[in-house]
């Protein structure tokens, strides 16, 4: 049995990791690392003219490498 092409094989893992992480799971992947989600909340932050500028809530992808 041959193996599947490497592109096939990055689609496929690329689809389940955007899976469990649109799902708030995270994914670990041995021999590679871990992926999950980090919420930030919004917040307001002073620009550099002193103004005042609202930051919205934001989702960030994080992945954390095997050692």
């Amino acid at each position: 049995m041959q193996a599947p092409p490497r592109d096939q094989v990055e689609s496929v893992l690329a689809d389940i990791v955007k899976e469990y992480l649109s799902r708030g799971e995270a994914v670990r992947v041995t021999g590679l690392g871990s992926f999950s989600v980090r919420h930030q909340n919004s917040s307001i932050e002073r620009t550099g003219s002193g103004e005042l500028k609202m930051r919205p809530p934001i989702d960030e992808i994080v992945f954390t490498p095997e050692p």
